[in-house]
């Protein structure tokens, strides 16, 4: 698609929403994104280039407007806004003039991302961090159990039950340690996908819950943005998605962290004893994909630095999990998510 500039997304907003206001670019992985500050507010303008399928789209649009009314306590929304053109629509052709592509308004979520929170303005400890995310998570959850969607039975890359098409991928990790991680963990999440699909519940996912994606404001997760990667798919995965994150901030004792997740979320949403049992091998599933996905993303786009931006964290808890056998990790696992249940 062609690189849309601030004084190009400022012509479109006016033209569309009739807003006017301060223009800056953000970073994005797949699209060209903008922060809008006006008088009214402050928004994101979302350029999707022509790869994009505009019902995937839809997808993220009609749900985000499904979960509209989610507030935290002080009122302010848990997910971005689609704010409706002047005349009605939510997503528009980008303007032949300006290229092939797909043009969206979302309000901007103020605060600090996850992975940038400092932790001398954190009011409470990242274990407070972590049940208020997997509480956000299991309301967000409940709130979607009546909602449906044609477009999220999609095919998605980054649905947990296709990692199985990343396996030829892996012979191109040039790091021979990682390489055989990921292979043995690769091949036990396929020998056990028939059983999975049999017993585990399956809904909508975010898909996404990652560092960059949540937003902390005075100690509190309070927002969860980008539905970019939504599938339907093992619900099990989203509590397994933001503990693989969380756990790269917990150097000592990541396992605690996921307990904390999967015991907030269980708290909103309860989850059934065949979750319980595939929490971790799912987390380390997760990690293989994201190590898999990058590459062959870098592969493809070696000068965007945004698509390795998690990945030595990502690598270094997937060596980590590796040294602890399966059994025991599940032991420890259901031992720390009574101590977190009793926080």
């Amino acid at each position: 698609m062609s690189i849309i500039h601030a004084a190009q997304a400022a012509q479109l907003l006016q033209e569309y929403w009739q807003l006017q206001g301060e223009i800056s670019a953000l970073p994005s992985y797949a699209d060209c994104n903008f922060r809008v500050r006006c008088a009214s507010g402050e928004y994101v303008l979302k350029v999707a280039g022509p790869d994009w399928n505009p019902q995937d789209l839809a997808l993220e649009n009609a749900t985000m407007q499904h979960l509209v009314s989610m507030c935290n306590a002080d009122g302010s929304p848990m997910f971005p806004v689609v704010m409706k053109a002047k005349d009605g629509r939510d997503l528009l052709p980008l303007p032949p003039e300006y290229g092939k592509g797909w043009l969206r308004l979302l309000s901007f979520v103020p605060g600090k991302v996850y992975a940038e929170a400092p932790e001398k303005e954190l009011a409470v400890s990242r274990a407070s961090l972590e049940h208020n995310l997997g509480s956000l998570l299991g309301q967000m959850h409940a709130k979607l159990q009546d909602f449906s969607h044609p477009q999220a039975q999609r095919i998605h890359a980054w649905n947990l039950q296709q990692l199985v098409q990343l396996a030829d991928d892996i012979v191109l990790l040039q790091d021979t340690a990682l390489r055989e991680i990921v292979s043995r963990h690769v091949q036990y999440f396929v020998r056990q996908q028939l059983h999975w699909q049999r017993t585990l519940p399956q809904a909508v996912l975010h898909n996404d819950a990652n560092d960059y994606n949540l937003i902390v404001r005075q100690g509190r997760v309070v927002a969860l943005i980008d539905f970019g990667d939504m599938c339907y798919s093992y619900r099990i995965a989203e509590v397994a998605i933001a503990a693989c994150y969380a756990m790269t901030y917990a150097a000592t004792d990541p396992l605690q962290s996921a307990a904390n997740i999967a015991a907030a979320f269980d708290a909103e949403l309860a989850l059934s004893d065949a979750e319980w049992e595939s929490l971790f091998p799912m987390i380390c599933a997760r990690l293989c994909q994201s190590v898999l996905m990058a590459e062959r993303a870098h592969r493809a786009d070696p000068e965007n630095p945004y698509i390795l931006i998690s990945q030595p964290a990502v690598r270094r808890l997937l060596m980590q999990l590796d040294q602890m056998p399966r059994n025991l990790a599940l032991r420890q696992l259901r031992l720390k998510l009574k101590e977190s249940e009793l926080c």
